[in-house]
């Protein structure tokens, strides 16, 4: 039988790797077994050491470890620093925890990188939107734009109609970006307090451009339940105003995560 080419070795292992992300699932035999699949290819020079290290931060994140995923993006991202693969893969696993401001350190050198490729673009207004830094995401539409790339809200709220809406909402409050991030980063602080972890967030976007911003943790309803008032007791603690006109955070148990998250193969 022939060796697999070098993009069937990363592509196998972020296939599978994506299909426990996904299913919600965390099989740890398997995740153990491509990690040393992937680092025997990588010492054979079979794959790169930035798509080594990005696919090491996607088996943080099916694991839901952290703490991993960060340091695993940190090198990805160091050694590939013009790979869209990489670090569009690093910016979903960081978003996915939480990790507010390395997030968006990455967003803006995602952005100086690729300026004008459109799916690239569009991949950091994604991520602009999870943050909530909703002036950034705004400032992203005029770039796409120049590219001739049309986003509409007709026909219902679609996910990029719905960033639209959001947007127009934020402004028309006149809430800045900073104040937005300093809530939602409230929010994740106060479900660490309790030992827990966001794994995944997803977004409900409302026709006024309010909307829900779920942050989704390995626990049952119950234990949701007490994160929310946690939430809700920090957010009231560090602000005279949460902002609820425009965004709730809701804790939710990471089985109600019904997204699949798009994660990328390398070409």
């Amino acid at each position: 039988m022939a060796a697999a080419q070098p993009v069937s070795i990363i592509n196998e292992s972020i296939q599978q790797i994506a299909q426990q992300i996904n299913d919600g699932e965390c099989n740890e035999f398997d995740l153990r077994r491509i990690a040393r699949t992937l680092e025997q290819a990588l010492g054979n020079r079979a794959i790169t050491p930035g798509s080594y290290h990005m696919a090491l931060a996607l088996i943080g994140l099916a694991k839901g470890e952290r703490q991993a995923t960060i340091s695993a993006c940190e090198n990805a991202v160091s050694l590939a620093p013009r790979d869209t693969v990489v670090m569009s893969n690093c910016l979903l696993a960081l978003t996915s925890f939480g990790e507010i401001d390395k997030t968006a350190h990455l967003i803006d050198k995602f952005v100086r990188a690729f300026p004008d490729d459109k799916q690239s673009l569009l991949t950091a207004l994604d991520q602009w939107y999870y943050c909530v830094q909703l002036n950034k995401a705004a400032d992203l539409v005029v770039q796409l734009e120049k590219l001739h790339t049309h986003i509409s809200v007709r026909g219902g709220i679609s996910r990029l109609g719905g960033i639209m809406l959001s947007i127009d909402a934020a402004k028309k409050l006149n809430y800045s970006d900073e104040a937005l991030g300093d809530r939602l980063k409230t929010a994740i602080e106060a479900i660490r307090t309790l030992d827990h972890e966001v794994q995944r967030i997803s977004m409900l976007t409302l026709h006024d451009g309010s909307f829900l911003h779920r942050l989704h943790v390995r626990a049952n309803r119950d234990k949701c339940a007490e994160l929310n008032f946690k939430i809700a007791d920090a957010l009231v603690e560090h602000f005279d105003d949460t902002y609820s006109d425009l965004v709730s955070f809701v804790c939710c148990p990471l089985s109600d995560f019904k997204d699949q998250l798009q994660i990328n193969e390398v070409a």
